[in-house]
């Protein structure tokens, strides 16, 4: 019999994860967008890994640990660290082509790092490394990909995860693996796209799944933002090549390169005195088109030119650092189920993430599943069935209700469970939140309760730490 293996989502995470599984499973991928739609792919800064000689792992380690305000497991960021540069070399074999300088790899500096070390593909790294995979797991003949096809629920059977049910299938297998992401858009204001609404963490809520440190949600202090559009991120790594963020009488506020939970909060004190810009004019242009060609051009498209402009930001709901409870095999606590890249908690992030951690978490943790998985022996599983039953229209979001239900939602949560937190605001915005569910299940919109399962839990967690902790900041 042969190994059977869904994997749900089509990250970094989960493609990777397919192509270490494909070489002894048959793997069953399936994203509820087009395959490239995902947080990965949205990724600018790069992946951290050791390589200069200055730089050790020990290093890595320190800052990882000290960003995430020690609330890391420890265990967990070692193997991430040590791992890391076998992981670059081997995209590079997949055909990923990374920045080289002087015939070495072109290393980046982040906010938290004390060395240059993030391997990046100009400011499209993300992009750029999903777009190899899915030309590997495209041409695989044990990966069935399955777009546009929304998962709703694991299936269990005595404890045991043995499937997913979808909105026009069930399927079994012998081990389920959530590659989801996070929940960004739980936020009205997010660098995530809109396909990021909490899912896979939904479904191991209402699996049973141990869930933890889900009120560590990570704001990324830069994201250009105009009234009525999308933000659109600006990476880290502008102010690793010395971008100044200044308030609306020019002044600087804030050590720029601080971790993102500090200048996140500077950067939303300020706005409640005027607006808040990144300034690079003291650059030239030639290299800020060479070496951010991305947002130079995303940019330039509302006439925005960074060696010449004030760059207008917000600080966005960026990247969640709890989730899935999963050891580092990425098994959570039901089995049969497994939890890899941003919807997993394997305890590398700590209460805040360290800047370009988050690709290599995917890599590490998705092989690392992977090798977990392919030791498993395969059984006598249900044949796939059509799921008549459950042919909802998912993707129908649109009606002026929902709309409306999912603007309170984000305003509940951007009030109560944003950057700076209060006791009264969490517990008021808790009560809103499951009164607001109620309302969304009966409204039929498998997502958008998605979107409220995980923000309630959110809130409950929040409500629960009393003290501050790395991104989780309250003033009482």
């Amino acid at each position: 019999m042969k190994r059977e293996v869904i994997i749900i989502g089509s990250g970094v995470a989960g493609l990777y994860c397919a192509l270490h599984c494909a070489e002894h499973s048959h793997v069953t991928l399936i994203t509820k967008n087009k395959i490239i739609e995902s947080s990965s792919s949205y990724a600018q800064g790069g992946i951290a890994a050791v390589f200069d000689p200055q730089d050790n792992f020990s290093k890595h380690i320190a800052d990882t640990l000290k960003a995430g305000s020690y609330h890391n497991v420890k265990k967990s960021v070692e193997l991430l660290v040590n791992e890391a540069p076998a992981q670059i070399k081997e995209l590079i074999k997949l055909g990923v082509a990374f920045n080289k300088s002087q015939g070495q790899l072109d290393l980046g500096r982040e906010g938290g790092h004390s060395y240059r070390r993030i391997v990046h593909a100009t400011d499209m790294t993300g992009k750029i490394v999903e777009q190899a995979l899915i030309a590997a797991v495209k041409k695989h003949h044990a990966i069935a990909i399955h777009e546009w096809e929304f998962a709703l629920d694991v299936i269990k059977k005595n404890n045991r995860v043995i499937g997913v049910q979808t909105n026009k299938n069930h399927y079994f297998a012998d081990a389920v693996v959530l590659a989801t992401g996070g929940a960004g858009q739980i936020y009205p204001y997010t660098s995530n796209p809109s396909v990021v609404t909490g899912d896979g963490m939904a479904m191991a809520i209402r699996a049973g799944a141990k869930m933890s440190d889900l009120e560590f949600v990570q704001f990324h202090p830069t994201a250009y933002y105009l009234p009525g559009q999308q933000p659109f991120l600006l990476s880290e790594a502008l102010r690793g090549e010395g971008a100044h963020l200044v308030n609306h009488l020019g002044q600087r506020f804030v050590a720029e390169l601080k971790p993102r939970d500090y200048v996140s909060r500077a950067v939303f004190r300020q706005q409640r005195q005027g607006l808040v810009y990144l300034d690079f004019r003291h650059e030239t242009k030639a290299f800020l088109k060479q070496r951010f060609p991305g947002i130079y051009k995303a940019l330039a498209k509302d006439n925005f030119h960074l060696e010449k402009d004030l760059i207008p930001i917000t600080p966005v709901a960026h990247y969640m650092c709890g989730g899935v409870v999963t050891d580092t095999a990425g098994r959570t606590s039901l089995p049969g189920l497994y939890a890899i890249g941003e919807v997993a908690r394997t305890g590398v992030q700590g209460a805040n993430r360290l800047a370009s951690n988050s690709l290599l978490e995917c890599l590490v943790f998705a092989t690392r599943a992977a090798k977990n998985i392919i030791s498993i022996t395969p059984t006598k599983k249900h044949k796939n069935i059509p799921n008549h039953n459950h042919a909802v229209k998912i993707f129908n979001n649109n009606s002026d209700t929902l709309i409306g239900l999912k603007q309170q939602l984000q305003n509940i949560m951007w009030e109560a469970g944003g950057i700076v937190r209060t006791k009264a605001g969490l517990a008021s915005g808790l009560a809103a939140m499951q009164i607001l569910k109620k309302t969304i299940k009966q409204e039929g919109s498998p997502e958008l309760y998605n979107m409220a399962t995980v923000g309630e839990q959110i809130l409950q967690a929040a409500l629960q730490r009393t003290k501050s902790l790395g991104c989780h900041f309250r003033v009482n």
